[in-house]
């Protein structure tokens, strides 16, 4: 019989600070890559639409995507040191919010402002 062939659309790419690459696709996909080595650690199939857009926290521990079906995923990284079924650092899917009422295109993690950095004026 003859294969029906899905185009696949990689629409996000992120890299983090530790040499891991983040991809958001077409199927709906969030995927976790070997920077060095080019080979898949992770793959992740929350969202129900394209996933457009990806961001992560500064230190990378934490990276977040959003796209055509309006819910914002967060993912994070355990260290294998807190992993007791695997020696490996692996990432988790730990929650979604739907806050949104049309595609989100762009996301950024802004840093929660110090309380040092608030004066109060007399």
């Amino acid at each position: 019989g003859l294969r029906k062939e899905v185009e696949l659309c990689i629409w996000a790419v992120l890299a983090l600070p530790d040499g891991t690459l983040v991809s958001g696709d077409s199927t709906g996909r969030v995927q976790f890559w070997d920077g060095d080595q080019g080979t898949l650690i992770q793959s992740f199939h929350q969202h129900k639409g394209d996933v457009l857009t990806l961001a992560a926290t500064r230190q990378g521990n934490a990276v977040y995507a959003s796209g055509v079906d309006v819910q914002l995923a967060e993912f994070k990284h355990v260290p294998s040191k807190q992993n007791a079924s695997s020696s490996q650092d692996r990432w988790v899917y730990t929650g979604m919010k739907r806050s949104h009422s049309h595609d989100v295109r762009a996301l950024a993690v802004a840093p929660a402002p110090s309380r040092s950095s608030s004066s109060s004026s007399s």
